[in-house]
């Protein structure tokens, strides 16, 4: 029922509960806004003020009851990727909790339930899922896998370079590091062209 008609019924117990609902849902609407406002700034080049963006988002995460722990940590995964973007890697280090086979697992489920939703491949949203999945991998030392996946986003975003730019270098610095990891010949040559 709206809030205004229940003022002028004078049913203020329901009012009470209304506004109480009310308020609950313009919290989580509040941080879905603002890690938004924080994706559209980083592809366009402004990484402080994507971290400021998330970092706010990262509050009301933690004041949710009950918390949502995969939320806290997509949420601390994007600071830490904003903080790369802003090449303070000390600090981006400090936010990913060093466990990636964990969140490689979370990676791939996000990939799965995208496919799942008869979405594109084609799609930003589905090359992030694959290039973070393969920056988890490279952590964890599973080279070959980290270059598949790397590769594989590496094919959407340099079709989208234009307006995705951030992605697109972070793929390509990405895959280097994986070619130098690599015990192939022409690695190194590859790293360096990349």
């Amino acid at each position: 029922m709206p809030s205004r008609y229940l003022s002028e019924v004078n049913d203020m117990v329901e009012l009470k509960r209304s506004c109480e609902v009310n308020l609950c849902a313009l919290d989580k609407l509040k941080a879905s806004i603002l890690s938004h406002q924080a994706q559209a700034a980083e592809s366009l080049g402004e990484p402080t003020r994507a971290i400021a963006l998330n970092k706010e988002v990262y509050e009301i995460r933690l004041q949710e009851k009950p918390r949502v722990k995969v939320m806290l940590c997509f949420t601390a995964n994007n600071i830490a990727y904003c903080y790369n973007t802003a090449n303070m890697h000390e600090e981006s280090e400090k936010w990913r909790q060093r466990d990636f086979e964990t969140a490689e697992a979370h990676y791939i489920e996000a990939q799965n339930a995208w496919l799942k939703g008869d979405q594109m491949r084609a799609h930003p949203f589905y090359a992030a899922c694959l290039s973070k999945t393969g920056a988890c991998c490279l952590d964890q030392g599973k080279v070959e896998a980290a270059i598949k996946h790397i590769r594989d986003s590496l094919e959407v975003t340099k079709i989208r370079k234009e307006d995705r730019v951030v992605e697109h270098a972070r793929n390509l610095f990405k895959l280097s590091e994986a070619a130098l990891q690599e015990s192939l010949d022409d690695s190194e040559v590859e790293a360096a062209e990349l």
